[in-house]
């Protein structure tokens, strides 16, 4: 018997459980700024065509089956348009602020969990014409790379596309539970075999039984180094956690950014990693209380191309980077260094094979095990590729693009969205942890004009 039902990644199933602890749910918000309000007819259209081609759009969550089950993807296919699009208008002469401040607002506010976790607001009453559209998503549906591949769905290259024809809705599948409880059980022994696999590999390509056992040894320590608890913050400021999440962003020139990075022998998320240190620098600076190193937390994505866009295809590295050293080049080059090592470390290749494991675990176990492994983290910081320019939604230029990914018991999360030639930097600061915004965001705001600076004059022309 066929059904439209999948069970959860393991993965996937953590960034769901955790959130037993509301410190740690897992909420992102995207804010595109458009040129004027898109044609919402139009839109709902691209949105019902959505909902066939990306079938986790049109699927709700529901419990395992089973003791040790993780949560199934449920086909929901009634799924009410009119509760997941939404329209509001701002009074007139709204800001762009008020846009952050009502996306903030809807992030903080839980899913309706009997529903497909997405939501859409178009807002209008931004001056000039303009208007925005805040997206709602659980990070559970999908990654940052997942979550663009989804918008490019809905956008065009021209401002006057074709409308796109009603699809057929998809036919209500019957739930084969005998059949989905046998599949979670043989997913689960071939967790436990890719596991073994993968260790196996490992030692075969060794000559010597010694080079074996050190490779499993080594991929044992590297395990229990990701799972380690942080529990403090090594910020002597940044303390407290709480529910409150404040939204700030700001542009940055994409190009410069690069050749900075690439003047000081790095890439662009050494440049920008080396930035936002250089922002915690000065914030700490400011508070009377010098740091020499912070530990962050970065993503390092595993998506291919052959993966689907629902899901997550990354790891999470938490490790400590400089913060103190005032030259730039200096600590770009020393970030670039730690990068290299936690990327490489044994452990990244059997993430989800962990996480499977973990996910059957019970749920407050292991919201008490990530708990200790995030609320130390005092900055989570994450860069994805984004839409390319110009881009339009439903007839709507799209100009800028700004992603605000969740703390998830961090002091903050800086997030990089690249929007064609302007890296569109989102901030979700823990309003606990750092409550001055207007002292926190100036102070990243300058790390990034100090790397900046980094790049090459341009030659006059003679």
């Amino acid at each position: 018997m066929t059904t439209d039902d999948s069970w959860m990644t393991g993965s996937d199933a953590l960034l769901w459980t955790i959130e037993r602890d509301p410190v740690l749910r897992s909420t992102v918000a995207v804010v595109a700024v458009l040129d004027r309000p898109p044609d919402v007819d139009v839109l709902a259209d691209r949105l019902r065509a959505g909902l066939t081609d990306v079938p986790r759009l049109r699927q709700r969550v529901t419990a395992g089956i089973g003791p040790a089950s993780t949560p199934r993807w449920t086909a929901d296919c009634e799924v009410d348009l009119s509760y997941h699009l939404r329209h509001v208008a701002l009074p007139e002469a709204a800001t762009l602020r008020q846009v952050f401040d009502l996306a903030a607002s809807f992030a903080m506010a839980g899913f309706d969990r009997a529903r497909p976790l997405w939501e859409l607001t178009v807002v209008e009453g931004l001056p000039d014409g303009r208007a925005a559209v805040i997206e709602k998503l659980h990070h559970s549906l999908t990654d940052g790379e997942g979550g663009v591949r989804i918008a490019m769905m809905l956008l065009d290259q021209t401002r006057d596309a074709v409308r796109p024809a009603p699809p057929e809705p998809p036919a209500p599948q019957p739930t084969d539970r005998i059949g989905l409880a046998g599949a979670q059980a043989r997913r689960g022994v071939a967790a436990l075999g890719g596991a073994a696999g993968a260790l196996g590999s490992a030692a075969a390509g060794l000559r010597t039984p010694w080079s074996a056992g050190r490779t499993a040894f080594e991929t044992t320590r590297s395990i229990a180094r990701m799972l380690a608890p942080v529990t403090t913050p090594l910020s002597p400021v940044m303390r407290g956690r709480g529910l409150m999440w404040r939204y700030d962003a700001f542009d940055v020139d994409l190009p410069r950014l690069r050749a900075a990075a690439h003047a000081a022998g790095g890439t662009i998320n050494d440049a920008y990693v080396t930035a936002v240190t250089g922002g915690l620098r000065r914030y700490h600076e400011r508070h009377g209380v010098p740091v020499d190193h912070l530990r962050i937390t970065m993503p390092v994505s595993l998506r291919t191309d052959d993966d689907p866009i629902g899901g997550n295809r990354f790891a999470p590295v938490r490790f400590a980077v400089p913060v103190g050293p005032a030259d730039p080049s200096e600590r770009l080059r020393e970030i670039r260094r730690l990068s290299h090592i936690e990327q490489t470390e044994p452990a990244l290749p059997l993430t989800s094979l962990v996480a499977e494991a973990l996910s059957r675990l019970p749920g407050a176990a292991v919201t008490t095990l990530f708990g200790s492994m995030l609320k130390g983290i005092d900055v989570a910081v994450t860069n994805v590729a984004g839409l390319p320019a110009p881009v339009y939604l439903a007839g709507a230029e799209v100009l800028r693009t700004y992603a605000f990914a969740p703390p998830s018991g961090a002091a903050a999360n800086v997030a990089l969205l690249s929007h064609g030639d302007v890296a569109c930097i989102g901030v979700v600061r823990d309003g606990t942890a750092v409550p001055d915004g207007d002292v926190f965001v100036p102070c990243l705001e300058a790390g990034f004009d100090e790397v900046l600076a980094l790049a090459p004059r341009p030659s006059r022309a003679t």
